[in-house]
C-alpha cells in the first residue's frame, strides 16, 4: 500500500484500490493532481488496469474528485480495464448521478463487493 496525504493505493489480488482521503478540498488541487500522476504511474508500472475507487473517507466531493476519477478512467479504459466505485455516501451518489458518472461504472457498497464485481 502506498500512502500519500490525499490518495492511498493498495494492491488487492489483480486490482488496485485507490482511496481518496478526507483532506481533499478545493484548496489542494495541485497536490491532489500531483499525487494522482504518481498513482497513474503506479498503474502503468504494475500493468494493472482493474481499479476500485474507494470514496469511503469522503463525506462529500465536487469537481476535483470528479476530474480525478475521469483521469483514472481515461487510463483504465485505454488499456481495456474496468473500474468500480465503492463506499459512496448518499449525497455523493447524487453528485455521481448529476454528472452521469453512475452510468459509467458500477457502484458497490464495500471494497470487497467492488472487487467481486471486477471478477465477474
Amino acid at each position: 500500500m502506498t500512502e500519500r496525504r490525499l490518495i492511498h493505493t493498495q494492491r488487492r489480488h489483480a486490482a488496485i484500490v485507490i482511496a481518496f482521503q478526507g483532506e481533499v478540498t478545493q484548496f489542494v488541487d495541485a497536490e491532489l493532481f500531483g499525487e494522482l500522476d504518481q498513482v497513474l504511474n503506479e498503474l502503468s508500472e504494475a500493468d494493472v488496469y482493474q481499479v476500485v475507487v474507494d470514496l469511503g473517507q469522503l463525506d462529500y466531493f465536487g469537481s476535483l474528485i470528479l476530474e480525478a476519477m475521469r483521469k483514472i478512467w481515461t487510463v483504465v479504459e485505454a488499456h481495456g480495464g474496468r473500474m468500480v466505485v465503492c463506499r459512496v455516501a448518499d449525497v455523493s451518489r447524487e453528485v455521481l448521478h448529476i454528472a452521469h458518472f453512475d452510468t459509467l461504472w458500477p457502484i458497490a457498497d464495500t471494497v470487497d463487493g467492488a472487487l467481486a464485481l471486477l471478477r465477474e
